[in-house]
């Protein structure tokens, strides 16, 4: 029986800052189908020169939208530090006005059938 030894090398920690961009098909910053030009990229450009890239191609007709992600990496934060753009009230209250916008569009759709008036809390009359 005999015994080895594995060294790992382990890459210091990083985060990725990613951006996210929803374009019309035609008329994105990609050239899907084609070899790019000078202000496009091919795909294949695209993915070569983007270490972390995603694409989200919707081609149903009267959608034909494509969804552009990608990030760079960067060096992680010291601990305790806090980017001023995060607020821990703000996806709970982003949550809740889009559900309010939603229940509200669905109240008054046209076409919607109505039903008997029910009551409701006074703060949130649809």
């Amino acid at each position: 029986m005999s015994l080895s030894t594995v060294t790992l090398k382990l890459e210091p920690e990083y985060i990725l800052n990613g951006w996210t961009s929803v374009q019309q098909a035609g008329d994105c910053q990609i050239d899907l189908f084609g070899d790019g030009d000078a202000t496009r990229p091919s795909l294949q450009k695209f993915f070569e020169t983007n270490d972390y890239a995603r694409l989200l191609y919707w081609p149903q007709k009267g959608v034909e939208r494509v969804e552009i992600w990608t990030a760079e990496r960067a060096a992680k934060r010291p601990a305790g530090s806090r980017s001023p753009t995060v607020s821990s009230t703000a996806p709970f209250l982003t949550r809740w006005f889009v559900r309010f916008l939603y229940a509200r569009a669905a109240a008054h759709r046209p076409g919607a059938r109505r039903r008997g008036r029910r009551r409701r809390g006074a703060w949130l009359r649809l």
